[in-house]
């Protein structure tokens, strides 16, 4: 970030993949696996999301420069995961299929009234708008946001049925037919899920319809990186689906469905373009960080990719046709679990050696050798 390492032979991913190969390693050694289990004790401190802080931790990422940020977005400003549905889809394309398939499932009538918690640039609330006769109130706590998605309207005439107002979803007083939210759900943070399906049940009206769009995890709640949380998302961390769905049970809300998209692996992200830094970023310290954020968020997990790695069966899911295993408690080289499709006749406390195929931050999926 300041300068002051310089590598004189390879690359910036050349170390970093370096660094997350020995960090596997490390992984193994007894002081490693207590210090992990101290982290996670903390996770409440680094995931507190009250008003004040859920201000500053948008602040300190969202409201750097509009401009800045449509140096790499699609044209519409959308900044989350996109939805690829064929393997040439360009970015722009895929951002458009995510909007086209989330307002299908909304299935929105005329006259409705919609929320978009965590509204952002306002590409989700103007795209509904648009397409159907519906009002739509977007939520933001980014200044730069609110200013440019309430432009945006203007420019598009849809300033009568979109608004945006800068305010915490806690401070909404009111009802909705739907709610939807994209890429928000990650800056809640775990002490504050309660909160946020309690209020979501609270605004919407007794047969509405809520939308949650989120990055998740299957191994059970973790923590957030620590290059993660004081550079790029403090008070963020990706969900684990079960602990969310059971929070809301508890608020009362009834599942309608769960759906799971693959994600776009590292190849696909070079083809994109994604590691590129734009040229526009002057500032040096800047260019850094999205320099290494970028090469992190594309390449790091592939490390992973190709490893043989003893496994013990934790247990075996017929639905999705896998056992689900993870490393033994005596040698933690995976800290989440590894899944090993087409092993269901495999035995819960069975270990197997088994091959990484596909890696992302916490889950693996692996082939039985």
């Amino acid at each position: 970030m300041d300068g002051t390492l310089t590598i004189e032979q390879g690359t910036l991913r050349d170390f970093l993949l370096l660094a997350e190969v020995n960090g596997n390693n490390l992984r193994k050694h007894p002081l490693q696996n207590f210090l992990q289990k101290g982290l996670k004790q903390l996770r409440r401190f680094h995931q507190r999301n009250d008003p004040r802080s859920a201000r500053t931790h948008v602040h300190h990422h969202y409201d750097l420069s509009n401009e800045l940020y449509k140096l790499f977005l699609d044209k519409d400003l959308n900044y989350s995961c996109a939805y690829f549905t064929k393997p040439d889809d360009t970015i722009e394309t895929a951002q458009q299929n995510k909007l086209r398939h989330i307002a299908a499932k909304l299935d929105l009538k005329s006259g409705q009234r919609v929320l978009d918690i965590g509204s952002g640039w306002g590409g989700m609330a103007l795209y509904l708008a648009a397409a159907a006769d519906v009002e739509v109130v977007g939520v933001t706590l980014s200044t730069e946001q609110q200013a440019l998605a309430t432009l945006r309207a203007k420019e598009r005439g849809l300033e009568k049925r979109v608004r945006f107002e800068l305010m915490d979803y806690r401070d909404i007083k009111d009802s909705f037919d739907r709610i939807v939210s994209v890429g928000m759900f990650e800056h809640v943070g775990i002490v504050h899920y309660a909160e946020f399906f309690v209020k979501m049940h609270d605004l919407l009206k007794p047969d509405g319809v809520a939308l949650l769009h989120s990055i998740g995890r299957r191994s059970g709640p973790g923590t957030t990186g620590a290059w993660m949380r004081k550079y790029s998302f403090p008070g963020e961390t990706a969900a684990d689906f079960d602990y969310l769905l059971s929070w809301m049970k508890e608020a009362k809300l009834e599942r309608v469905g769960c759906f799971k998209y693959e994600p776009v692996s590292g190849a696909k992200a070079n083809d994109l373009g994604l590691p590129q830094v734009p040229d526009e970023v002057k500032d040096e310290r800047y260019h850094r960080f999205m320099e290494a954020q970028q090469q992190i968020s594309a390449d790091i997990f592939q490390a992973k990719v190709g490893r043989e790695i003893d496994v013990l069966v934790d247990s075996i899911d017929l639905e999705n046709d896998e056992a689900v295993a993870r490393s033994p408690w005596d040698a933690p080289e995976i800290d989440g679990n590894v899944y090993l499709p087409g092993e269901t006749s495999l035995k819960p406390g069975d270990m197997v050696r088994a091959r990484i195929v596909e890696a992302e931050e916490y889950d693996l999926v692996a082939e039985v050798i």
